[in-house]
């Protein structure tokens, strides 16, 4: 067995991506959701990524339903991966010190990928349809709590919301 490894110098946004079996980066933090998500798109799927973003983006990557970091990016990260928090990196390890805290995160991309994601990231106005699944979904009782928020809602509910 042997190991290689490339490194890619330039704009990782606009290049085309080789195939790569575990992406390792420290990146600008105002590229964190788009480069995210090109890595959770990026086919052959990867087995992992390990980045470290800023603290505040890292923690909502990782939130659960409830938390108050939960948003629509937590949901939808979490629909396409795994998501764990590995470790704080303070700013006093860095000379210069930011202005911010940083956390290395573990994104692993989901094998296979849930068969509802397509459409629901094929639709225009996705969030409208989620809304109005959801109050049909309220309004035949399938769910058991039905004053569930979106900060609220697993990765799970809008997969089914996504059927109904």
């Amino acid at each position: 067995m042997y190991f290689f490894c490339i490194v890619i110098q330039g704009d990782v946004l606009k290049c085309d991506l080789p195939y790569f079996d575990i992406c390792v980066a420290n990146i600008p933090y105002q590229i964190s959701s788009p480069l995210t998500f090109k890595l959770l798109s990026h086919r052959p799927i990867s087995r992992c990524a390990v980045i470290m973003f800023q603290r505040e983006f890292a923690m909502r990557l990782v939130a659960q339903p409830g938390d108050s970091l939960c948003c629509r990016l937590s949901v939808n990260v979490q629909l396409l991966s795994r998501v764990s928090h590995l470790l704080k990196v303070g700013r006093n390890n860095f000379r210069p010190p930011p202005k911010v805290d940083s956390s290395v995160v573990r994104i692993e991309p989901r094998k296979p990928l849930p068969p509802t994601l397509g459409a629901i990231f094929k639709q225009k106005h996705a969030l409208e349809l989620l809304e109005k699944n959801y109050k049909t979904m309220q309004s035949l009782q399938l769910t058991s709590d039905a004053e569930k928020d979106e900060e609220k809602m697993s990765p799970d509910d809008v997969a089914l919301l996504s059927m109904t």
